[in-house]
């Protein structure tokens, strides 16, 4: 599913959840060198041909664990949106 910007372009649409620890200060490290988010996240690219829907508040998706946000991240993404 790509969002319509105008008439011509589409951009793609990228869901990333983010799954965090129970304990709030742990979610988080900034400093002046990284931002480190922790325990783990996983993304999900709507398959092609899918189409919007009206219900504004709950659509149930099902994200494989294959799908866990990792190094490879921006290269998976890159080759599924443009082969």
């Amino acid at each position: 599913m790509k969002r319509q910007t105008d008439k011509n372009v589409h951009v793609p649409l990228v869901l990333i959840l983010f799954i965090l620890p129970n304990d709030q200060n742990l979610w988080v490290d900034i400093d002046h060198t990284e931002i480190r988010l922790r325990k783990h996240a996983y993304w999900f690219l709507p398959p092609e041909g899918s189409q919007m829907t009206n219900n504004k508040f709950t659509m149930r998706i099902e994200i494989p664990k294959a799908n866990m946000l990792g190094i490879d991240f921006f290269n998976t993404l890159y080759q599924q949106l443009y082969p």
